[in-house]
């Protein structure tokens, strides 16, 4: 019965942030294209977002979810400029 909690535990606190991090670059990525369709920038700074967001996309399918999201929140603060 111990050991059923400890696993439970385990699940909760190292399983479930991840999980929920993951999930957050899909969103990222939408928002950076969302903001892109509609910003004004030159051509020069939307491909400097893109190469952003193209990289934040690869690091999330690769798993690492913490480098891909300051990536992408990297290209969204950009487009804030």
């Amino acid at each position: 019965m111990k050991n059923i909690k400890s696993v439970i535990i385990f699940l909760a606190l190292f399983l479930l942030p991840s999980m929920a991090m993951a999930g957050t670059c899909p969103a990222l990525v939408g928002k950076v294209n969302e903001q892109l369709t509609k910003s004004n920038l030159s051509a020069e700074k939307k491909a400097e977002i893109v190469k952003l967001k193209d990289q934040g996309e690869t690091l999330h399918k690769s798993g690492d979810h913490a480098k891909s999201e300051k990536v992408l929140n990297e290209a969204l603060a950009k487009l804030k400029g």
